[in-house]
């Protein structure tokens, strides 16, 4: 069974630039959780009720025994990114329907300067 707790990480983005990152996800007795037979999803929004995504990670689960998820955004996508936090959170969903919850976060953006 996947960790009943959602985990809390915030994420750290440079407007403009790529950015990925590699999520590990474990079961409540701390072992790789097995991710067969699971799609993960992950958007980005400005606020808890926006009804607009700011941004939508690409999940690619890079290794499904041993729990991991590659997360990563394009530059196109980051430089439209102009405030300076939004909020994320990541959806597990298997071929049943059922829906797990496991990460949210707070994004933080570092504004570009160079183009």
């Amino acid at each position: 069974m996947i960790r009943s707790q959602t985990f809390h990480h915030d994420l750290y983005i440079n407007q403009g630039a790529s950015f990925s990152a590699e999520i590990y996800l474990e079961d409540n007795d701390g072992q790789p959780f097995d991710l067969t037979d699971y799609d993960a999803r992950s958007v980005i929004k400005q606020h808890i009720k926006s009804e607009t995504i700011s941004a939508a990670f690409d999940c690619t689960i890079d290794d499904y025994l041993s729990g991991t998820i590659l997360i990563s955004l394009t530059p196109e996508q980051t430089d439209l990114l102009e405030k300076e936090t939004y909020l994320y959170d990541m959806i597990l969903e298997n071929v049943s329907g059922t829906k797990h919850k496991v990460m949210e976060g707070i994004v933080y953006i570092s504004r570009k300067i160079t183009e």
